[in-house]
């Protein structure tokens, strides 16, 4: 079967929806039969701490209910003011996919915020993915 590639700032163990919808998706789709891996953040929304187990690494890897879920480092901050939020998100979206690391069917960059979604956008043009 396919592999599907999901990169997202918000996936569980954080509550929102988001999260919580895309976390759905991928056990479905991996009990279908799919292989699914999440890039995502460390867990930090909306409080913006970071939760022992995850800090103290630049990247995680973990199995959760099948689905494979990457986690790298980025700068983390409440959910308070535009600026750092801004900031927030353009540390995750700085992190480009590497298409010599794995090979995928499909990647799904599953987030609108402008500052993220410009800063993924940047990062797949210059990484060639």
């Amino acid at each position: 079967m396919a592999h599907i590639l999901f990169i997202t700032p918000y996936f569980p163990p954080e509550k929102a929806a988001p999260a919580v919808r895309l976390s759905e998706t991928a056990k479905l789709l991996t009990r279908r039969g799919y292989r699914v891996t999440v890039l995502t953040t460390v867990p930090n929304y909306p409080t913006g701490i970071v939760p022992l187990e995850y800090r103290g690494h630049l990247v995680q890897q973990e199995m959760l209910e099948g689905v494979h879920v990457v986690r790298v480092w980025s700068y983390t901050t409440p959910n308070k003011g535009f600026l750092k939020r801004i900031v927030a998100h353009l540390s995750f979206g700085s992190w480009p996919p590497r298409r010599d690391r794995c090979r995928v069917a499909a990647a799904l960059r599953c987030h609108c915020g402008t500052p993220t979604g410009m800063a993924q956008a940047l990062s797949i043009y210059f990484s060639g993915f």
